[in-house]
Formats: structure tokens, C-alpha cells, sequence
């Protein structure tokens, strides 16, 4: 039997995988970890890994786009170290405003 079982092995469902391990290690658990994939961070991981950023991407309450800053700073002081900062930022927004009401409805 299985203590959990965590659908995906990309960089949350591993971690998720390790979270558990490392909580219940004084038990005998049993985590098993389900890939679609032949290797892990082959789907969303991938394709998303250039999408650090902190959270003011999109239109949202101030209190969310201030947790987004918190959890990037908390986010790049764990793991900062594998984020690649050496390259030119760019962030455009289309002027095309009636794009974006179009798909909204």
C-alpha cells in the first residue's frame, strides 16, 4: 500500500514526492510518483522554465500580485541558483486592446 501517490514528475510533483518522503520518514511510507513520460520534467516544467517572474503578468488584486513578489524572492533564495539571470529581459504588451476583450468573452 501506498502513503501517497503524486501524478506527475515535474518540478512540483517531485517535489511534492520529496515533501512527503522527508515528513513521514519515521514511518515505513511508500510514495510512488506517476509519469506519463519516459523521463520527468519533459511537460510543463519544460515548456514553462523560462517563466520565472513575480506575478504582476497579468491583471490581478494587489494583495496577489504582493504575494506573487513575496513567493519569487522566497522562490529564487531556495532555488536561485539553477535561474539563469545572464540574458536580456524583455516584456512587451500588445497595443492591440481588442485582442484581449475578445478572447475574455
Amino acid at each position: 500500500m501506498h502513503t501517497a501517490v503524486i501524478i506527475g514528475a515535474g518540478l512540483y510533483g517531485l517535489y511534492a514526492a520529496l515533501y512527503c518522503a522527508k515528513k513521514s520518514r519515521r514511518n515505513s511510507s511508500r510514495i510512488v510518483v506517476l509519469e506519463k513520460d519516459l523521463a520527468s520534467f519533459t511537460r510543463s516544467t519544460y515548456i514553462n522554465q523560462a517563466r520565472v517572474h513575480m506575478g504582476h503578468h497579468y491583471p490581478r488584486p494587489l494583495s496577489i500580485a504582493e504575494k506573487s513578489a513575496h513567493y519569487f524572492y522566497r522562490f529564487m533564495e531556495d532555488y536561485g541558483f539553477c535561474v539563469l539571470t545572464e540574458f536580456d529581459q524583455v516584456y512587451a504588451n500588445s497595443s492591440n486592446v481588442l485582442m484581449f476583450e475578445a478572447l475574455d468573452n
